[in-house]
């Protein structure tokens, strides 16, 4: 796997992961910290929406998980994205509906899980 922080990306390449909330008005995923791992390295700052990840050409681990207290670690999920020379890869993040659920991370409009 490639590691973003040995080798510079040309302008226009990279993982765009997108982090969405449920659609129920209260929910525990909207409180929660979203933490987002690519290759074993923690993204400072990763938000709630639209995150770019600047990466040259190869394959990157990303794992994502919100923090919380019981599990320390909610909605585990991970997935192996293949970033192409000049192009954008989008992957989208879905935390489950129940605290106790893993994620959904893969290509846009992945099912919800939980």
């Amino acid at each position: 796997m490639t590691d973003p922080q040995w080798h510079g990306p040309q302008p226009g390449e990279g993982v765009i992961l997108t982090l969405k909330s449920p659609p129920l008005p209260v929910s525990w995923a909207r409180l929660a910290p979203p933490v987002i791992i690519v290759n074993g390295r923690p993204l400072p700052a990763p938000r709630q929406g639209r995150n770019s990840i600047p990466a040259p050409p190869g394959r990157y681990r990303i794992h994502v998980h919100l923090r919380y207290l019981v599990p320390a670690r909610m909605g585990p999920a991970d997935y192996d994205a293949d970033v192409a020379a000049g192009q954008w890869t989008e992957v989208e993040y879905k935390p489950p509906l129940w605290t106790l659920g893993k994620g959904s991370l893969g290509p846009p409009r992945s099912a919800t899980a939980g």
